[in-house]
């Protein structure tokens, strides 16, 4: 799954290593959504990307746990 994934967009593994990707303001806070750039929504997106990736390849009885994970690293 990990080379299948490194094939599709290498950062798919940074963001299940490292976790969802939050902006921040340049004080370090989260940045409220209405001020993300385009950039930082994409980037945000890899996490449901991976996600949806790793629960297509999987079997049926699988797939029905891994659907509730919040987030590509809990898969």
């Amino acid at each position: 799954m990990l080379c299948y994934l490194t094939g599709m967009k290498t950062y798919y593994i940074q963001c299940i290593k490292d976790g969802p990707f939050q902006p921040k303001t340049v004080e370090g806070a989260n940045k409220p959504e209405a001020h993300w750039s385009n950039n930082e929504k994409r980037v945000v997106n890899q996490d449901q990307c991976s996600k949806s990736i790793i629960i297509s390849c999987l079997p049926d009885d699988i797939m029905k746990s891994a659907i509730s994970c919040a987030t590509a690293i809990e898969t």
